[in-house]
């Protein structure tokens, strides 16, 4: 690292203080350096992992027992760049808990439930995340989720689709929904991908 650079880096921490200090409350100090904690240490697992498997592949047709011997080394050496709550073999319709971590402007923030709309693409899933307050334009409910809320878990709950906050989520944002299991909007999913594409309003030829 240079002088200037380390300067740089000195006066940048600096001013993020100073900005955080004069627009940002104590719990929103909190939630912002912790999401910024989890931004780091997430990308430096993924970058090992992805290295790993790197590899992995090139000692896969191998069989020596050498060569045996450390892939399994590889392996379990892997297992501890991965999340530890990421629900694998996500399906279409499966209700995910999802760290959106601090907002840009007035995107989505913190913890939500979302629905998996996509297999995945490229380590992201396209995902809609669903809260208990409606989205007015495009109003739509799911019911019998049976979701741990705040006030309880029931049938009785009703959620609500977000579909302005519909985005792709690297899979390391998604984790498993304490407490309940898998947990899938069944042919819900039908009326969800009906009002989705409503939404969108895509052009087509035809228009």
């Amino acid at each position: 690292m240079s002088i200037e650079q380390s300067k740089k880096i000195q006066s940048l921490y600096a001013s993020l203080k100073n900005v955080m200090n004069k627009n940002l409350n104590a719990d929103e100090q909190e939630q912002f350096l912790e999401w910024m904690h989890k931004l780091i240490i997430d990308g430096t697992h993924e970058k090992k992992k992805l290295e790993l498997l790197v590899q992995i592949r090139a000692l896969n047709n191998k069989s020596d027992s050498e060569s045996r011997n450390l892939l399994y080394s590889l392996k379990k050496e892997k297992k501890k760049h991965e999340p530890e709550n990421y629900p694998s073999s996500l399906n279409i319709g499966d209700i995910v808990y999802v760290r959106y971590g601090f907002p840009y402007c007035s995107e989505m923030a913190d913890g939500h439930y979302g629905i998996v709309m996509s297999d995945i693409q490229g380590s992201c899933y396209l995902v809609i995340p669903i809260s208990s307050k409606p989205y007015k334009k495009f109003p739509l409910p799911l019911y019998n989720l049976n979701l741990p809320n705040k006030e309880h878990i029931g049938s009785e709950k009703i959620s609500y689709v977000k579909f302005n906050h519909a985005m792709y989520l690297h899979y390391r944002r998604l984790e498993n929904v304490n407490g309940c299991g898998r947990r899938n909007i069944g042919n819900q999913i039908f009326d969800v991908c009906e009002k989705f594409l409503e939404f969108l309003n895509l052009p087509t030829r035809q228009q």
